[in-house]
């Protein structure tokens, strides 16, 4: 009966000591997921066109400001690093968040890949942004298009997140004069932007 009894202890002590494993293993996870959101490890490059100079002193870090060229294509790059102990799919980015803002992205990419993309563990990648010139009747003159994150969505373990991740430094459109700009409208808003961004289904 004695031995029995044992038996039935150390049963119970196994299953306790597989039931915590199992546990542990969970928790783990968890935190490699809550730990695994990307980050910037760099400043920004523009490329493309000779209308752009970098400002130190400008912002907190510094800004790259960019000439409007109403149409032309310009080059924008970043590096993505991920800094958890897990590969990371990037599944979506939004470069540069303003609706319907200055430059509108036409192409992404992550180390040369489209997008969705892996990172691997403690890896830094190379984000690629193809952007275009556009939506310059939306802004007056001399404004100013800021861009200071980009919002990425981002699996670990088959976890989605989305949050912005905030640039080393910060990315400035100049909007044009008139002269440089077609098809001005009379309301230059951002509440206009919405609206329009609503109807296009570009928003």
């Amino acid at each position: 009966m004695l031995l029995g009894w044992r038996t039935v202890r150390t049963a119970r002590a196994g299953a306790l000591t597989a039931a915590s494993a199992v546990v542990l293993l969970l928790a783990v996870a968890a935190g490699a997921v809550a730990t695994a959101a990307p980050r910037t490890g760099g400043y920004l490059k523009v490329e493309g066109t000779t209308q752009h100079a970098n400002l130190p002193e400008y912002g907190a870090d510094g800004s790259e400001i960019v000439r409007y060229l109403h149409g032309r294509e310009i080059v924008v790059r970043f590096p993505l690093r991920n800094p958890g102990v897990l590969p990371l799919r990037v599944e979506a980015i939004d470069p540069f968040p303003t609706v319907l803002g200055l430059l509108t992205p036409r192409r992404i990419t992550v180390d040369g890949r489209a997008l969705p993309a892996v990172i691997g563990a403690r890896h830094t990648a190379t984000v690629e942004v193809r952007a275009r010139f556009e939506n310059c009747p939306y802004f007056t003159e001399r404004a100013i298009d800021t861009s200071e994150a980009a919002i990425v969505t981002w699996s670990t373990l088959g976890v989605a997140r989305t949050a912005a991740v905030a640039y080393a430094d910060e990315l400035l459109v100049r909007s044009p004069t008139i002269i440089d700009c077609p098809g001005r409208v009379l309301d230059r808003s951002a509440k206009q932007r919405m609206r329009d961004a609503t109807i296009t289904g570009r928003g």
